[in-house]
């Protein structure tokens, strides 16, 4: 971000105006003629800030893979411990301890309204 302090001069008609040198519009990509939003920050200083032009989007589906640690108790034979690993398998035992560990993207694309509407209602039901 840069940063300069200068002062407001006068235009000759009673006007003021903010000098800036090339240097300052360079670093901040302005030109002569620019809009720029001027923002009151509350305690002598004030931003200077170019709007961006208003851009067209698009609705992108990012799909992921959550990576979860989860934890279980599971009671079995004492001579056959190995059997609670078929009990978790078979989905016969509750997840007593989850933890979150990471999140992978696995892919992504552009989807049109359409699609994005049904989408969301696969998920409503």
């Amino acid at each position: 971000m840069y940063s300069e302090t200068v002062e407001l001069a006068d235009d000759g008609n009673g006007n003021l105006m903010l000098p800036l040198n090339d240097a300052a519009l360079a670093e901040c990509d302005w030109k002569e003629g620019d809009t720029v939003v001027w923002t009151d920050l509350g305690d002598g200083r004030f931003s200077l800030t170019k709007p961006e032009l208003e851009r067209k989007t698009v609705k992108v589906l990012v799909e992921t893979v959550a990576i979860t640690k989860r934890s279980y108790f599971v009671d079995v034979p004492e001579t056959n411990p190995e059997w609670a690993t078929d009990t978790v398998v078979c989905g016969e035992a509750d997840s007593k301890l989850s933890e979150y560990l990471d999140e992978l993207i696995t892919g992504h694309r552009v989807v049109s309204q359409e699609e994005y509407k049904r989408l969301i209602g696969e998920c409503d039901e």
